[in-house]
């Protein structure tokens, strides 16, 4: 087991943006599967009503639209994972997620430029 380092985002080593990445882009593509497994898993209730997931737990809900950018998509995951307080607990691991989903997006772009190039 990781070490703790004073923050629960330590105990994941990295995979928690990893898997953070994953899902915006899987959602950004309208894919929501792993989205929905991974709440049911966590006891949550889905409502899928065309390109919106509703996830529900206890007094709270929130939507993910399916389609927008990966980027776009991360702080609605967020609170559909990690509830209101997502921020407290995860905020380093989200602005990580962050520049990793920037990352991918600007090499894409670059792959695309130089293939127009070509």
């Amino acid at each position: 087991m990781p070490e703790f380092r004073g923050d629960i985002g330590s105990l994941f080593e990295g995979k928690l943006e990893g898997l953070l990445v994953e899902l915006c882009f899987q959602l950004s593509k309208k894919n929501p599967d792993r989205l929905i497994e991974i709440a049911r898993a966590q006891g949550k209730q889905i409502e899928r009503d065309g390109d919106v997931v509703k996830v529900k737990s206890g007094n709270f809900a929130c939507a993910v639209c399916l389609g927008a950018e990966p980027l776009e998509q991360l702080q609605p995951l967020m609170f559909a994972l990690f509830g209101l307080l997502w921020s407290m607990v995860f905020g380093e691991e989200f602005n990580k997620a962050s520049k990793k989903i920037k990352a991918k997006i600007k090499e894409a772009r670059n792959a695309n430029a130089t293939v127009q190039k070509q």
